[in-house]
């Protein structure tokens, strides 16, 4: 790891991502959002957790195809939707793992600073030529965010592939009123000057 000076004096650091999708790295932030540390290996380091992450989706690939018979949409597309947003979370907290048995407490200042890092994730990396805004990502990834981790067993991991595909109907719908010019908004999540409360 490239450490900078500054890396003293913090109890927590939080993770980002900075550059392109051909070309970035992972950083650690003080909570006044200055970079203190730069990961070294990011490309291959986020290229074997991606592997990890397509093992355990597609080992139960099965189970989640005939658990997507149930929907109208395309089976595989459902499927990889699935992978390409549980990607991030995983990534996270992968690399949490690896800062902090270097020593280093990973927090994030708030759950905003948090689902920020996952969408940027994302967009780097699972979908860079996604349309979705951090609103509806958020829907997204809400019902996975405290369920989701690599100790996961067969069946629970069904029961985030539903809940899912529940918060992506939720995005279809949200998506499809704020087009209209109507209140996209749910009732649980709401957006204000870019940052996501949870009420």
């Amino acid at each position: 790891m490239k450490q900078y000076n500054g890396m003293e004096g913090f109890s927590y650091y939080y993770i980002d991502i900075e550059g392109t999708p051909d070309n970035y790295y992972f950083v650690l932030k003080t909570p006044d959002g200055q970079i203190v540390n730069v990961l070294e290996n990011s490309e291959q380091i986020a290229q074997n957790i991606n592997n990890e992450v397509y093992n355990l989706v597609y080992k139960n690939h099965l189970a989640l195809y005939i658990r997507a018979s149930s929907y109208d949409d395309d089976k595989n597309a459902l499927i990889s939707l699935f992978y390409r947003v549980i990607y991030p979370i995983l990534l996270e907290q992968s690399l949490s793992s690896i800062y902090e048995q270097k020593g280093i407490k990973i927090k994030y200042p708030n759950i905003n600073f948090y689902l920020i890092t996952l969408y940027k994730f994302y967009k780097t990396l699972s979908n860079p030529k996604t349309t979705l805004d951090l609103q509806e990502f958020a829907i997204l990834v809400n019902p996975l965010i405290e369920k989701l981790s690599w100790a996961i067993s067969n069946n629970d991991l069904i029961y985030l592939f539903d809940a899912l595909i529940a918060a992506y109907y939720k995005v279809l719908d949200y998506r499809k009123k704020a087009r209209i010019g109507m209140n996209p908004f749910t009732n649980n999540i709401f957006i204000s000057q870019q940052f996501i409360f949870f009420i």
